[in-house]
């Protein structure tokens, strides 16, 4: 909730604290290391996800938020080989699809990233998948107009993801829309 709320510092000093006392928790520590991507400390998260990735190299969860680490920072081919690598150990989760999906996009790949959104949206005929992680393949591509359109969506289903609208660095991309801050203040990001 700190992290949600932009209280890097304090989420950070309430992680740390959690893995003093859960050293050996692969949820934990991964966690430390999405905080402090966050938080926009990307090398440091690179850091823990590798330690988990030490301890496990199957924990879907620190492999998918390395990939995404890598993304951020513009290592394209790191994020991609990290995320292709967590498809399989997720079963094909949709989080981990999407995760893809934005890497193949924002990485210049758009008719992989287009693959991806088409099985998703044709995914979606047949079972609930979330609207945000459509949106984040739209927002990869730099459609914003389809993003909101989704991420509307999302607000209508009460995605939970939502909470971190004003904190995930996959969102700096849409930040300087109006539509942004509207939906940041229906959901009770803002004032």
């Amino acid at each position: 909730m700190l992290a949600a709320m932009g209280r890097f510092d304090e989420a950070i000093t309430e992680i740390r604290q959690a893995e003093a006392l859960g050293p050996l928790s692969l949820p934990i520590i991964t966690n430390v290391g999405w905080i402090l991507h966050l938080s926009r400390r990307y090398e440091e998260a690179i850091v823990q996800f590798r330690k988990a990735l030490d301890m496990d190299p199957g924990f879907v969860l620190a492999r998918r938020r390395l990939g995404q680490t890598y993304k951020q920072i513009l290592r394209f081919e790191e994020s991609l080989e990290e995320l292709r690598a967590a498809l399989p150990l997720s079963e094909g989760d949709t989080e981990t699809v999407a995760s893809l999906g934005h890497a193949f996009a924002v990485s210049g790949r758009r008719e992989d990233a287009r693959r991806v959104l088409d099985a998703l949206l044709a995914l979606s005929n047949q079972r609930y998948i979330p609207a945000y992680f459509i949106a984040s393949i739209y927002m990869g591509m730099g459609k914003k107009d389809a993003a909101f359109e989704w991420l509307e969506k999302a607000y209508e289903e009460r995605y939970g993801f939502l909470a971190y609208l004003n904190v995930e660095p996959s969102f700096d991309c849409l930040r300087d829309d109006p539509r942004f801050s509207d939906l940041a203040r229906r959901i009770g990001l803002t004032p």
